[in-house]
């Protein structure tokens, strides 16, 4: 994965925890992304938001043959 779409995925997972009031978790991944990207505790993120981008993914898995599409990252 590129390092601009890493920080991307660090920034979404961030805000979300954010929104979460998940302040720990948040801090963690804070942490973890220090060497790819700065994140402010102000983040506003432009685009669509983890939870949008999760459930336009659930929906277009949802036409898959297989009934356990939706599984396949999610009940491992």
């Amino acid at each position: 994965m590129s390092d601009a779409n890493l920080a991307v995925t660090y920034s979404l997972i961030y805000a979300f925890l954010k929104q979460q009031s998940q302040t720990k978790a948040a801090d963690a991944v804070k942490k973890a992304a220090r060497n790819i990207i700065v994140l402010k505790d102000d983040l506003q993120l432009k685009g669509s938001s983890l939870d949008e981008i999760v459930k336009q993914w659930k929906e277009s898995h949802t036409n898959d043959s297989s009934s356990d599409s939706n599984c396949v990252y999610l009940c491992r």
